[in-house]
């Protein structure tokens, strides 16, 4: 698989190359560098963000990028189809070898909120998926005193949303039920308003007004979710394999850096960094 082919439709996606509209130095974008990126499907906007500040900084180096799965981006970047593969889980023991090199970016750590006049304050993962897929309606199937659940997901487009997805319901749909909100704020402010109501935060999103379970008697704090112990927190990596070229090695130190931490931290994540 060549590298313009893997483009044209890694995991059954075309590439997406971002332009942010800043002057290029050059007379077409074909006299450009350029860094492929492709995997997961999750990373796609953390990596929109990074590509537009860097070739901001970089401005003869273009940034293309895709989606298709951690595994496929892995297999791509081993087989040369591509600079760098993003990864949303670390890499196995198999695909671990002395050519492959992750690189930790970010992680994030969903913090799962109810009204601060409940009594409960730890749930493991299995109840919270089944209240929010409907299988469990009242609170007192929950040990949480009495009345229905109601249940509150940020919209459509919300990495914390794609996050307690992947983590809670392993990507299950959620009940008809939900009352959906947009922005953290709104979330917060919902839950905080609704003695019956449950939602969910990214670490840096939440606030006194809501109270938030323990995760299997696990709270949750930077050092828990950083440490791994805390159960819906996930690692972000980029990989690379073999030799690194000057562009590859340019866009990784950006996105450790205190510019990228910082992109990274507004799009609802753990900096590492």
């Amino acid at each position: 698989m060549n590298r313009r082919r893997f483009l044209a439709g890694v995991g059954g996606l075309a590439a997406a190359t971002w332009s942010t509209g800043f002057d290029w130095p050059f007379r077409t974008r074909a006299e450009a560098r350029t860094l492929l990126i492709a995997g997961s499907t999750t990373m796609l906007p953390l990596t929109k963000l990074l590509a537009e500040g860097f070739m901001k900084r970089h401005p003869g180096i273009l940034v293309a990028f895709s989606g298709g799965g951690s595994t496929p981006g892995l297999i791509a970047v081993k087989r040369g189809a591509i600079d760098i593969a993003a990864l949303s889980r670390p890499l196995s023991r198999a695909e671990d070898d002395a050519s492959t090199r992750a690189y930790l970016v970010a992680k994030d750590g969903i913090a799962v909120v109810v009204h601060p006049e409940n009594p409960l304050r730890d749930l493991g993962v299995a109840p919270i998926r089944d209240a929010f897929e409907g299988i469990v309606g009242r609170w007192e199937d929950l040990g949480a005193g009495e009345g229905d659940i109601h249940l509150y997901h940020r919209a459509e487009g919300s990495t914390t949303r794609k996050g307690f997805e992947a983590l809670v319901l392993d990507h299950a749909d959620v009940s008809e039920a939900v009352r959906m909100v947009g922005e953290a704020a709104d979330m917060a402010a919902a839950v905080a308003a609704d003695p019956l109501g449950i939602g969910y935060l990214a670490l840096k999103d939440v606030t006194p007004a809501v109270a938030v379970l323990a995760i299997s008697g696990i709270s949750m704090g930077r050092e828990t979710v950083l440490s791994g112990r805390y159960p819906l927190s996930r690692p972000f990596y980029y990989a690379t394999h073999g030799h690194q070229k000057e562009p590859t090695r340019l866009f990784l130190d950006y996105a450790q850096s205190a510019e990228g931490q910082a992109l990274l931290e507004r799009a609802e994540m753990i900096r590492v960094r």
